[in-house]
C-alpha cells in the first residue's frame, strides 16, 4: 500500500499559471544562454519540467490553451536566446507536444498524479523516457532539415537533457507522501542537505579527480531520512549546481578524453538521471516500509484494544505442565473472575473455575490430542458473587501442526456473563406464574386470548363463570362461537372481512392496529344472553410479529338496562323541559302584550297630568298641584317598570336581535351620563367622567349598551347620599374594554351580593333607605352584557361604596 500523498492543487489560478510560464521562460532563456557557441541544443532544459507542471496542475479542459502558451513561451525563450527563428519556430511546438505526452502518460487527465509508490515511479520513468525520446526524434529531424548539425548527436543530447529535466523537476509538482521519517533527530536533516550540497564541490573548476560518485551516497542517505519533497528539492539544487559547474569547466566530466561538449553535457544529464534513479526508488520503498510498519503497529494496537475494550471477558492462555497459564486478560475478564489483571497474568488459570477446573483441563487435553478446536458450555464461576457465564474455548495450534507438545499452542477463552440474563429469565418466570395466578383469580372480568385467526388460546376463570362453560371446552374454538349467529351475520355484512383477515369480532382492532371497545352479546350455556363490553387489543412480539389478540370482557347487562331506563326517564324529562319552555315563552308573550297594553294608557295619564299641571285647563289649588305631582311620580315609576319588563322580554325572547356594529364606547358612556343629568340636577353629587383621549372602537349594540350603562349610573345616583361622588371611566387592556362605575354610596352587604342580578330583588339596605326601584335594573344590565359576550363584576363594602364593572371582549 503506498504512503498517503500530500494533497496538491488540481487547478491553477491565472496568476499561478502565468508564474509557471514565466519560470519556463526564464529557465529556457538561461539554458540557451548556457549553451556552447554554435550548439543547436542546450546542455540542460529544465523548462521541460516547468511546462509539464503547468499542464499537470491545470484541468484537462484547459490543456489546449496551456499547450499553446507553452509553445509560445518556448518560441520566445529560443528567440531571445539568439536561436535562429526557423529553429525556434519548430522548438516551440515540440516543447508543447513533449509536455502533453508526458502529462497523458502520467495519467494527469483526471487528477493530479501521485508519486507515492514504486508503481507511480515506474509510470514517471516511462512517461519521461517516452516524452524525451519523442522530443529528441522531433528535434533531431528539425536540426537535420534546417541546419547542417548532426541528427544523431542532437538525438543523444536532447534525450539525456530532457529526460533529466522531467525526472528532476516534475516530481516537485506531484502529490508526494506527506509523512516524513521520524526515527532521526530533526537536526540531522539540514546536516544531510548541507552534506549533499557540499559533495557537489567535486564539480568545482580545477578539480580533476574522478569523484563523480561522491554525491551519490548523500542522495541515498537523503532518501532514507528526508521527506520526499525535501529530497526532490535537494536533487533539483544539486542538478543546477552540477550543470553550472560542469559548464564552467569543473568536475570530472569536463576532463572527458573525447572533448566533445555535447557528449559532456549528455554525460552530465545521465549523471542526474542516475541520481534520481538512486534516490526516488529508495524513497518510495522507505515510504512504503514506514506505512507497513505503521499498519502493523496499528493492527497490533487494534488487536490489543479489541481485547482490552471488549464487552466480553477475553483470556489468552498457554497450555503448560502446570495448567493453562494466563498470557493476556482484559479488564472484563478480571471483573468476572475476581482477581486484578496483574494477579492473573503469568499464572495458571484457577480463579473462579472451582469445580469446573478438571472439566476445562480435560477439554484442553482433548483439543491438544487432535479433537475439535472449539468448545462451549455454560458454567458457574466460584466467585463472590456467584456468576453464570458462557465459556467458549478456541485451540490455536502453532506452526508445527504435528507437534504434540503444547509449547507453541494457545487457547483463547471467551467469557460471556449470563448472570443478569438468567436472573431476568427467573424473574420472567416468576412474573409469568404471578400473572397466570392473577388471571385465574379474576372472576368478575372475562379475559380471553386468541391466535391471529381468532381461535381461543386462553380463557380465564371469569370467562368460565360468565359463560357457564369450562376453559377446556372453549380453548380451540373460534371466538365467534360465543356470539349469537344473527349478531355475527350483521357484523359480517357491516365489516366485510377479507379472506386473510381475522375473526370479525377482532376485525376493527386488527385494521387499526390499536385497541377497540364495543358492546357484543355472549350466549351462555343455558341459552341466555349477556351484554358484554369487549376491549380488544392486538398482541405483537418485540420484533413486530403479530401474535394474536387479547380480549377483556366486562358484563354490562344490568348496566345497559339501567342506562335504557335512564334514557327513557331523560326523554320524559326533556319533554317536560320543552313544555316548560313553551310555557315560559307563552308567559313572556303575555307579559309583553300586557306591558304594551299598559304603556299606552299610562302615557295618556302622564300626558294629561302634565297638561293639568301646566294650568292650561284652569287654575289649580296647591293641594291639586301636590296630588298631580304624586300622580306623575307614581305614573313614571309604573312606566319605568313597564319599560324594564318589555326590555327583559325582548332580550329573552330575542324578538329584537342586537344590532351589532363598530361603535365608540366613549359615546355610549357619555350618552348614559347625559341621560342621568336631570335626576342629578336636584342632588348634591359630584360626577367625574374619565374617558381615553382616543376612540375606543367596540363591536356592540350602541343603544342597548347605553341602556346598561344608564342603569348602572342611575343606581349609583340613587344609592349615593348627597355630598358623595360618582366616577365613571372607560379602561382598555390587552384583551378587554371595561366600563367602571364607582360610587361612595351605601354599599351592598355580602349576603345580598349573590342575588343582585335576580329579577325584582331589592336588598334590605335599599328598602330601609327608601330608595325607589323595581329590582329589574341590574338584571337588565347583566342580560345586555351577556348578550355581548361579556360579564358584570361587582365589588362593594357597606358604608364605603360600590364598583360595578362591565367587561367586554375586544
Amino acid at each position: 500500500m503506498p504512503a498517503s500523498p500530500a494533497p496538491g492543487p488540481r487547478s491553477l489560478g491565472t496568476w499561478s499559471l502565468l508564474g509557471l510560464l514565466l519560470g519556463q521562460l526564464v529557465l529556457g532563456l538561461a539554458a540557451v544562454e548556457l549553451s556552447a557557441a554554435g550548439a543547436r541544443v542546450a546542455p540542460w532544459w529544465p523548462a521541460s519540467g516547468m511546462a509539464a507542471a503547468a499542464l499537470l496542475l491545470s484541468p484537462a479542459r484547459r490543456w489546449p490553451l496551456v499547450a499553446v502558451l507553452i509553445a509560445l513561451v518556448s518560441l520566445l525563450s529560443n528567440l531571445l536566446g539568439g536561436r535562429p527563428w526557423d529553429l525556434a519556430l519548430v522548438y516551440g511546438p515540440i516543447q508543447a507536444v513533449e509536455a502533453l505526452v508526458f502529462a497523458v502518460l502520467l495519467g494527469g487527465r483526471r487528477r493530479l498524479p501521485a508519486l507515492a509508490s514504486l508503481e507511480d515511479l515506474v509510470r514517471l520513468l516511462v512517461a519521461s523516457l517516452a516524452a524525451s525520446l519523442l522530443t529528441a526524434a522531433l528535434g533531431a529531424t528539425a536540426v537535420a532539415a534546417l541546419t547542417d548539425g548532426s541528427p544523431f548527436s542532437t538525438f543523444r543530447t536532447v534525450t539525456a537533457t530532457h529526460a533529466a529535466a522531467l525526472l528532476v523537476v516534475a516530481p516537485l509538482f506531484l502529490r508526494l507522501p506527506s509523512r516524513a521519517p521520524g526515527n532521526l533527530s530533526a537536526w540531522w536533516r539540514p546536516v544531510q542537505v548541507l552534506a549533499a550540497l557540499g559533495s557537489t564541490l567535486v564539480f568545482l573548476p580545477g578539480q580533476v579527480l574522478p569523484l563523480a560518485f561522491l554525491p551519490v551516497p548523500f542522495v541515498v542517505w537523503g532518501a532514507m531520512v528526508l521527506p520526499v519533497r525535501w529530497l526532490v528539492a535537494e536533487v533539483i539544487v544539486m542538478s543546477v549546481l552540477v550543470t553550472l559547474l560542469t559548464g564552467a569547466g569543473g568536475g570530472p566530466f569536463s576532463q572527458s578524453p573525447v572533448g566533445d561538449p555535447e557528449i559532456r553535457d549528455a554525460m552530465v544529464q545521465l549523471f542526474l538521471v542516475v541520481l534520481v534513479l538512486a534516490a526516488l526508488p529508495l524513497a518510495m520503498a522507505m515510504a512504503q516500509r514506514r506505512l507497513a510498519i505503521e499498519d502493523a503497529v496499528s493492527s497490533r494496537e487494534t488487536y490489543r484494544r479489541g481485547i482490552s475494550e471488549s464487552l466480553i471477558g477475553m483470556l489468552i492462555l498457554r497450555p503448560t505442565d502446570q495448567g493453562l497459564v494466563v498470557l493476556e486478560a482484559n479488564e472484563r475478564a478480571a471483573r468476572l473472575l475476581g482477581p486484578p489483571q496483574g494477579v492473573l497474568l503469568g499464572r495458571p488459570w484457577e480463579a473462579g473455575l472451582g469445580p469446573h477446573r478438571a472439566q476445562v483441563s480435560a477439554v484442553v487435553e482433548t483439543m491438544a490430542a487432535g479433537g475439535s478446536p472449539l468448545w462451549e458450555d455454560e458454567v458457574v464461576l466460584d466467585t463472590e458473587p456467584v456468576r453464570t457465564v458462557r465459556l467458549a474455548l478456541s485451540y490455536l495450534r502453532g506452526a508445527d501442526a504435528d507437534r504434540r507438545t503444547a509449547g507453541g499452542h494457545l487457547v483463547v477463552a471467551q467469557l460471556v456473563d449470563l448472570t443478569d440474563e438468567r436472573q431476568a429469565l427467573q424473574d420472567l418466570g416468576d412474573e409469568r406464574e404471578f400473572t397466570t395466578a392473577l388471571l385465574r383469580g379474576t372472576t368478575e372480568i372475562g379475559i380471553v386470548g386468541t391466535d391471529r385467526e381468532g381461535r381461543l388460546t386462553y380463557v380465564n376463570t371469569g370467562t368460565e363463570r360468565m359463560l357457564g362453560v369450562s376453559a377446556a371446552v372453549l380453548v380451540g374454538r373460534p371466538l365467534r362461537d360465543l356470539h349469537p349467529p344473527a349478531e355475527i351475520a350483521h357484523a359480517l355484512a357491516d365489516l366485510d372481512p377479507g379472506a386473510d383477515e381475522p375473526d370479525v369480532v377482532l376485525l376493527r382492532a386488527a385494521r387499526s392496529h390499536g385497541p377497540d371497545r364495543r358492546d357484543w352479546t355472549w350466549v351462555r350455556a343455558d341459552g341466555s344472553h349477556l351484554t358484554v363490553t369487549l376491549r380488544t387489543r392486538p398482541l405483537q412480539a418485540a420484533d413486530g410479529r403479530e401474535l394474536g389478540f387479547l380480549v377483556v370482557a366486562d358484563d354490562v347487562t344490568d348496566r345497559r338496562k339501567r342506562e335504557a331506563s335512564m334514557r327513557a326517564a331523560l326523554a320524559h324529562e326533556q319533554a317536560a323541559v320543552e313544555r316548560l319552555e313553551d310555557l315560559d315563552r307563552t308567559k313572556n308573550e303575555f307579559v309583553s302584550s300586557v306591558s304594551h297594553e299598559l304603556r299606552t294608557p299610562m302615557t295618556s295619564v302622564l300626558g294629561f297630568t302634565q297638561l293639568l299641571s301646566s294650568g292650561h285647563l284652569g287654575p289649580l289649588t296647591e293641594r291639586q298641584k301636590e296630588s298631580l305631582a304624586r300622580i306623575d311620580r307614581s305614573g313614571r315609576r309604573l312606566l319605568g317598570l313597564i319599560e324594564n319588563i318589555l326590555t327583559l322580554s325582548r332580550l329573552e325572547s330575542r324578538r329584537d336581535d342586537l344590532d351589532l356594529t363598530t361603535a365608540d364606547l366613549r359615546d355610549c358612556v357619555s350618552a348614559a351620563v347625559e341621560e342621568t343629568s336631570e335626576m342629578r340636577r336636584t342632588r348634591d353629587l359630584t360626577l367625574d367622567l374619565a374617558l381615553p383621549g382616543s376612540p375606543v372602537p367596540s363591536w356592540l349594540d350602541a343603544e342597548q349598551m347605553e341602556r346598561a350603562v344608564t342603569n348602572l349610573v342611575t343606581n349609583a345616583v340613587k344609592f349615593t347620599p348627597d355630598g358623595g361622588s360618582i366616577t365613571v371611566e372607560v379602561v382598555r387592556d390587552e384583551a378587554h374594554d371595561r366600563v367602571r362605575v364607582t360610587d361612595t354610596g351605601l354599599g351592598i352587604p355580602p349576603e345580598d351580593r349573590a342575588r343582585l342580578f335576580e329579577r325584582f330583588f331589592r336588598g334590605d339596605h335599599a328598602v330601609e333607605a327608601t330608595v325607589q326601584g323595581t329590582g329589574l335594573g341590574l338584571s337588565i344590565v347583566e342580560t345586555i352584557v351577556q348578550a355581548h359576550g361579556g360579564a358584570v363584576e361587582v365589588t362593594s363594602e357597606p358604608g364605603v361604596g360600590s364598583t360595578f364593572e362591565i367587561v367586554l371582549p375586544r
